[in-house]
């Protein structure tokens, strides 16, 4: 269950963590107080050194990622080699820039189902649907209907 991007002193350390979460648990379920309370110490301390390690790793993790961003020849041919795809599909630079924006923000929002945006591949099949729909409610009588998407998709859902 380690992740092998992890460096080793970190997956260690979470080893060592899980160990003191089962010496919890085990000590929970014997009933001894004194043990419990001396265990749940080292859960606290061990969770510390965890967390700090973590923070540790994510800090080095971001200059290495600033030292990486310095100009060279290995830079300049992986970048340009990123950029290709994009200049050739807008569809995906647009993309590319939107997962950006929102790594930039640090949130998500989440979208109500039936309001998603979709990419240009997955729109025409979404639109086909639709036509498909349509064209069967106006061969059998049907009209049209002219609503919300909240209402449209519980109409469409049942």
């Amino acid at each position: 269950m380690v992740d092998p991007a992890v460096p080793a002193d970190l997956a260690a350390l979470t080893a060592q963590y899980e160990a003191v979460r089962q010496r919890v648990k085990d000590t929970k379920k014997s009933g001894d107080a004194a043990a419990q309370t001396a265990a749940i110490e080292d859960l606290k301390q061990a969770q510390r050194t965890l967390s700090a390690a973590k923070d540790a790793s994510k800090a080095a993790a971001k200059a290495a990622a600033g030292s990486a961003a310095a100009p060279g020849a290995a830079a300049g041919s992986t970048d340009a080699a990123t950029k290709a795809p994009v200049k050739a599909d807008p569809a995906a630079a647009a993309a590319l820039s939107t997962e950006a924006e929102t790594a930039s923000s640090g949130y998500v929002l989440k979208v109500p189902k039936g309001t998603r945006d979709y990419l240009p591949k997955e729109m025409a099949i979404r639109e086909r649907m639709f036509d498909t729909i349509r064209a069967v409610f106006k061969r059998h009588g049907g009209v049209t209907i002219d609503t919300p998407v909240f209402e449209l998709r519980d109409i469409l859902m049942g």
